[in-house]
């Protein structure tokens, strides 16, 4: 499947949010563009072509692909989905699939190093429909462990991990959130906001090259297959149209 390499050479894909983000790791270094657009879609291959031409690298000097495989919007998912498939299949490399969950809590542990260990971070994204998108991690300052697999919940329900280390939130959705949350959850929880603002440094597909790169740190899973690379929709009947609305 894929070609050895002392320095491999990997890109990444992130279509999950505002911003069109795609990165390279080519010969130990690593190259970016971040922008926004309202389609991803009508820019995702000019900017992989912008990138590729950036960093002189040609598509088949690259090893793996990594992709944001959600959960999130079911259009940015297909967007980055079916690209990232369509270039591992022609190209027949491997693909590291990385949770929106979990590039959450590790953007946490990266701009917060500061962070205490042991800690149990829950992640926390917008899944519209009034819920949200819910996973927790257990970091012990060498491995990012998952604990709560994706899964959805209304806000008046997000549930209170069983366990004795401090809460750390992390994820967009904790600031209109956790004023509403009930007094046993702030007595456990360290927001972000007890934090200086953290200064990006890094794009969102940068980090998932990071990921990639350290996966005994990031704890993800290896590499697949062009055709076992799917999305993490957690929202079952996904693409169906709801019976109020016209197709």
């Amino acid at each position: 499947m894929s070609k050895p390499s002392p320095t491999p050479c990997l890109l990444a894909i992130d279509t999950l949010s505002l911003h069109l983000s795609v990165s390279l790791y080519y010969q130990g270094q690593t190259h970016s563009i971040t922008e926004p657009t309202q389609k991803h879609a009508n820019a995702i291959t000019e900017t992989i072509g912008r990138l590729l031409e950036q960093a002189q690298c040609e598509r088949h000097d690259i090893d793996y692909l990594v992709v944001n495989n959600g959960p999130g919007s079911f259009t940015s998912l297909r967007v980055g989905l079916s690209s990232t498939q369509a270039l591992a299949h022609a190209l027949n490399i491997p693909v590291f699939m990385i949770t929106n969950s979990r590039l959450m809590a590790y953007t946490a542990v990266q701009q917060y190093p500061s962070l205490p260990t042991p800690t149990v971070l829950v992640t926390l994204d917008d899944a519209k429909l009034s819920q949200v998108y819910y996973a927790t991690y257990f970091f012990d300052g060498t491995t990012l462990e998952q604990v709560q697999a994706e899964c959805l919940f209304d806000y008046a329900h997000v549930p209170i991990p069983e366990t004795t280390h401090d809460l750390y939130a992390c994820g967009p959705c904790w600031q209109p959130l956790h004023h509403d949350l009930p007094p046993s959850w702030q007595k456990k929880l360290m927001l972000q906001t007890n934090h200086p603002a953290p200064i990006a440094t890094q794009s969102r597909s940068e980090l998932l090259i990071q990921m990639a790169l350290n996966q005994a740190y990031s704890g993800i899973d290896q590499p697949v297959p062009a055709g076992d690379c799917q999305p993490n929709y957690v929202r079952h009947r996904v693409a169906e149209i709801p019976k109020n609305k016209k197709a």
